[in-house]
Parts: structure tokens; C-alpha cells; sequence
């Protein structure tokens, strides 16, 4: 019975979701590169910033797997395309990016 009250809940959920226009699967941002990579530290967590020359906007991510292949990225020039849930407005966190050639 609490399995099926559990399944309810999540058809609700989702159902929700998709109908306030949210999207479960992240979207892709136009690919650029990066223009400059900056570091922001608190007690909690060190965030990795971006700017892509495709952007207006910064983009970051408090990923530490990721710092190493953007750090490439840059250093190469390399193509970006963040995956994230929002290219434009409200909140410009990644989760994950891929590379494309130049």
C-alpha cells in the first residue's frame, strides 16, 4: 500500500512539474569559449565561474570533477556547451559540459 501511495505521489509530482513548464532533462547553451575562468571560496565550497564569448551571462559550478577539463577547455580553446537547466535567466549553475572542436 505504501509503495502505491509512493508512486501516486511521484505521477503528481511529475505531472506537476512538467505542466508549471519545468524540465526534468537539461538543456543545451549555445557553445563558446572561455573567455575567463575565476574561483569563488566560502567555508563551504570553492564555485568554478565561467564566461563563454557565446554568453552575457557567467555560468558556474561547484563540481570539483569538472575543474580539470575546463581548465583545459581554456587552455586550448576548445569549444564549451554547458548543460544546464536555464541558458539565459535565473540561475546559471552547470552540472556538465562537453567539448566541441573548434
Amino acid at each position: 500500500m505504501l509503495k502505491l501511495k509512493l508512486l501516486t505521489s511521484l505521477a503528481v509530482f511529475t505531472t506537476l512539474l512538467f505542466s508549471c513548464g519545468a524540465s526534468y532533462a537539461l538543456s543545451s547553451c549555445s557553445p563558446g569559449v572561455i573567455k575567463y575562468i575565476r574561483y569563488e571560496t566560502d567555508n563551504a565550497k570553492t564555485l568554478v565561474i565561467i564566461k563563454l564569448d557565446s554568453m552575457n551571462n557567467e555560468n558556474y559550478t561547484d563540481n570539483p570533477r569538472l575543474l580539470q577539463p575546463l581548465t583545459y577547455a581554456y587552455a586550448v580553446g576548445e569549444k564549451v556547451t554547458l548543460h544546464t537547466e536555464s541558458c539565459t535567466s535565473g540561475d546559471h549553475g552547470f552540472a556538465s559540459f562537453s567539448l566541441r572542436n573548434k
